[in-house]
């Protein structure tokens, strides 16, 4: 059979193909064919040469395609002919000119950037069959270099947990990718299979009982006994019946569903600084959180996906006030090029919202719960078959990936309707087809397909962290490296006692793994006779399961009775067929191979029991490059293990346990310094921002600013808060919960008197408060007391109301009173409650009575015009009367 190789739209040559040209088709993934080949001379073949199968075109997408010469008459082309889902990876995701940006639009909204982008570079490109969605925001940030359109499709995808697959070049995002059919595949002569093979079924993929929790935005310090996530109710977890199986739990946190309310701009000022929203139905003054910033998220516009810091608010315009925001090269917006306006959408951050928006929060992630949860309660293992190629051709069967099928076979209980997640053939015979049937789809970041086990405390954990695509590419890379370098100087040979090398590999490619959430115990419950490991993935950079992944999901062990005096090899025993597989230890070494059917990666060495009473764990799993100047590996430690850095998941510690710092070891995801001392100035901010700070610095002496916020270093000295050298604090304003005593600078306390003041219940008030005129707890009072004596012996000073002591009854009102009744010793002593001057003007009014009367000793004086006294009328001007 020869394969037709076209040339710009033109015929242009013939090769022979056998059985060992494939075409290969993964839903989202792998989409190709593979083509090996002798010929006896060269033959023209170059990048954008293509053939056509099944209506569909598949191009060489390399500048020089793969080529042995084996002999002067034997050439060998390795030539890979690509589906049109291989261009997607060709054009970065940009969205008016940013790679790097935030967008809030549907589905097909975020396909039609997509097609925008691929039509810039190559014509025809659509958008295809979409599925309806909301409005969503995703984020495409990645490393500084954005996405490119193919890891956007894949992103948006699993946002929405959609499938896409293309129909020439038209994208299309659906809820599952191929079609129903009604074929039945069955084991037996005449019914379709020759044989079945059923995966590892995964228990920690499988789960009954799921703990949920959602995002921190917008979340108050009051919420749920002070949780900092959204939670659905005061239990936490969703579960379903056991029905005879055994209690499995898993844990999801939905960080993207959170209290939260999606508006719209009505009305935007000049300089877009005051955006009006006229539909809010809340007072955005009264749900602000106490410490936390507020913030406008655009989510539609030049800015989506920026963030402005909310300054204030007006209730009655329902107009917001925002900030400038300023990126770290000085770059302001909203400006004219990119502007705020009316019809752009928004959330609010950082606020909290009325409980009708907290219930709609907490139900939406309950109902998203409940779709895992149901999900993986039905979860059916994958299975490989082996197809009958007489059944195919006899029944014109064709069989693409993402259709469904069904699959019976008694004698393993399967009657069920399931995927066909990948199909591979021969082209010189398309009825020898291999499938995969799964309910699982495989992406290149298999880790976001299964939810993760619960997690248990640990003595050793590993979580990689880093990109298991980019390291799998860059390991690959290292090993063809390996089989490349040379030595340019030509002194390898050279120097008896110095090594010399252009490459250093340390490992092997079988250990060439990562694990995701695997945590090991050597000692579990310290019993030397046990050891554990639990379930967890492991991402393989060298090693995968053609047409799946390279992702398995390995189920924990654990083992008993083990001899104390032994040491063990552990390894992963995974499946080649299926992304299944198990821990297991072993006395001897074992191989790569030694397992039918499986590979077997070696993790590392349980030691025997020590002197001390305990086993050690080391790994061996990993490999280290070191090329020129450039080490890779894994984890960099001391030799006693306490000082350490893991490139693979950041964790890393320096020093002892009282010095030192950490990362993800003291606090989880926290930088922690121990024993730290500080010098000159610390500054902290975000976004290239620097607002607050604490300074070591003596360059003003008492006056200089220790502590500072609101501004950046450049200008702490005028910051809305500075607490200065000598204790003075400025602050513009001052929220106080609770007592403010107030007293002499040391504190001292002298004579048995508190040299203090109290600021309480909206009084001020000296030591001397607790006396009867507080008995009604209404009043605002200002008391002067230097000391306090029994009965009414005492001097002060009270202006307020109802300042009357609760035995007088309720027919006086008393606003005020000074008290001078401090006993002095020694002949013609004096108090004087009151003494008042006035001088050194025109009029000089010493006191000023315009309305009531005076009493004295008892006797009351009065004053006015006109006086009735015993039906006399007296007069008198500018004078008092006491009859």
């Amino acid at each position: 059979m020869n394969l037709q190789i076209y040339r710009n739209g033109n015929a242009h040559i013939q090769v022979p193909i056998d059985e060992n040209t494939f075409f290969s088709h993964v839903v989202m993934g792998e989409h190709i064919i593979s083509s090996s080949f002798i010929v006896q001379e060269p033959i023209d073949v170059e990048e954008g040469d293509y053939v056509i199968f099944r209506g569909e075109q598949f191009t060489i997408n390399r500048p020089l395609p793969p080529l042995d010469k084996e002999s002067n008459f034997s050439y060998r082309y390795e030539l890979p002919f690509e589906g049109y889902i291989y261009d997607l990876l060709d054009m970065p995701y940009m969205h008016m000119g940013a790679l790097e940006f935030s967008y809030f639009g549907t589905a097909r909204a975020y396909i039609q950037i997509m097609v925008d982008c691929m039509n810039s570079i190559s014509s025809g490109w659509s958008v295809g069959q979409i599925d309806d969605t909301e409005e969503f925001a995703l984020d495409f940030f990645e490393d500084g270099k954005g996405f490119s359109c193919k890891g956007a499709l894949i992103k948006i995808a699993e946002n929405r947990k959609k499938e896409f697959w293309l129909t020439g070049k038209a994208i299309n995002l659906t809820e599952k990718a191929g079609v129903e059919t009604n074929l039945t595949f069955e084991y037996g002569r005449g019914m379709g299979l020759y044989k079945v093979t059923r995966g590892r079924n995964d228990d920690t993929a499988y789960f009954n009982r799921l703990y949920i929790q959602g995002g921190t935005d917008n979340i108050p310090k009051s919420y749920r006994g002070g949780s900092k996530r959204l939670q659905i109710g005061d239990v936490g977890y969703l579960e379903l019946p056991l029905n005879g199986r055994k209690r499995r739990a898993s844990s999801i946190v939905l960080k993207d569903i959170f209290p939260t309310r999606t508006g719209t701009l009505t009305a935007v000022s000049a300089d877009w600084l005051k955006v009006t929203d006229s539909s809010i139905d809340f007072d955005l003054n009264r749900v602000r959180i106490e410490g936390v910033k507020a913030y406008v998220k655009v989510t539609s516009g030049a800015n989506s996906g920026k963030s402005f810091e909310i300054l204030k608010y007006n209730k009655d315009q329902k107009t917001i006030t925002i900030d400038k925001l300023t990126d770290s090269d000085g770059y302001e917006s909203p400006n004219s090029t990119f502007s705020i306006n009316a019809g752009d959408k928004y959330v609010l951050l950082g606020i909290s919202l009325p409980s009708s928006y907290v219930n709609k929060a907490e139900a939406d992630l309950r109902a998203e719960g409940q779709i895992l949860l149901n999900k993986a309660q039905n979860l059916i293992p994958p299975y490989s078959v082996v197809v009958d190629e007489k059944f195919m051709r006899d029944n014109g069967i064709i069989v693409n990936a993402g259709d469904r099928v069904n699959l019976k076979d008694v004698g393993m209980r399967v009657d069920s309707r399931i995927r066909v997640t990948s199909v591979k053939f021969p082209l010189v015979n398309p009825d020898q087809v291999d499938f995969v049937l799964s309910d699982a789809i495989p992406l290149n970041d298999t880790e976001k397909q299964i939810l993760e086990g619960d997690k248990t405390k640990q003595t050793v954990i590993t979580n990689d962290k880093i990109n298991a695509e980019r390291a799998r590419v860059n390991a690959l890379n290292m090993k063809k490296l390996s089989g490349r370098i040379f030595d340019p100087d030509g002194n390898l040979a050279k120097g008896a006692e110095t090594l010399f090398a252009g490459m250093a590999t340390i490992g092997f490619d079988s250990q060439n793994f990562g694990l995701v959430d695997v945590f090991i115990d050597p000692n579990p419950g310290a019993d030397t006779t046990k050891f554990l490991v639990s379930g967890g993935k492991l991402t393989h950079r060298t090693y995968e399961v053609e047409g799946i992944g390279y992702t398995w999901d390995i189920t924990g062990n654990t083992w008993s009775g083990l001899d104390p005096a032994k040491y063990y090899y552990v390894y992963a025993k995974c499946s080649k067929y299926a992304l299944t597989g198990s821990w297991e230890i072993s006395e001897t070494q074992v191989l790569v191979n030694d397992n039918l059917g499986f590979y077997s990666f070696n993790l590392g060495q349980l030691y025997e029991v020590n002197a001390q009473g305990f086993r050690g764990f080391d790994f061996t799993k990993g490999v280290t490059y070191i090329v020129g100047d450039t080490i890779t590996s894994g984890i960099l430690q001391s030799i006693d293990k306490q000082n350490y850095w893991n490139l693979n998941n950041g964790k890393q510690n320096v020093g002892g346990a009282d010095d030192g710092w950490d990362y993800d070891v003291t606090i989880p995801a926290t930088l922690s310094i121990r024993n730290a001392l500080a010098a000159k100035i610390i500054q902290v901010g975000s976004g290239g921002i620097v607002n607050a700070g604490i300074s070591g610095l003596n360059d003003n002496g008492t006056s200089s600013v220790r502590f500072w916020s609101g501004s950046d270093v450049a200008n702490k000295e005028s910051a809305t808060f500075r607490a200065l050298d000598d204790g003075t604090v400025y602050m513009r304003k001052a929220r106080i919960s609770g007592d403010v005593i107030i007293g002499t600078e040391d504190g001292i306390v002298s004579e048995g008197y508190t040299a203090g003041w109290t600021l309480s219940k909206g009084a001020v008030l000296s030591d001397g408060y607790s006396y009867p005129a507080m008995e009604n707890g209404n009043n605002f009072a200002i008391v002067r007391a230097s000391s306090r004596y029994s009965g009414d012996k005492y001097n002060e000073f009270a202006f307020g109301t109802e300042l009357v002591p609760a035995s007088t009854g309720g027919n006086v009102s008393q606003v005020g009173r000074i008290n001078a009744a401090r006993p002095k010793s020694g002949p013609n002593t004096t108090n004087i409650a009151l003494e008042l001057k006035a001088s050194g003007a025109n009029d000089n009014i010493a006191l000023s009575i315009p309305e009531g009367d005076i009493m004295v000793a008892g006797k009351k004086t009065f004053t006015g015009t006109r006086v009735s006294l015993d039906g006399t009328q007296w007069k008198f001007i500018n004078g008092l009367y006491t009859p």
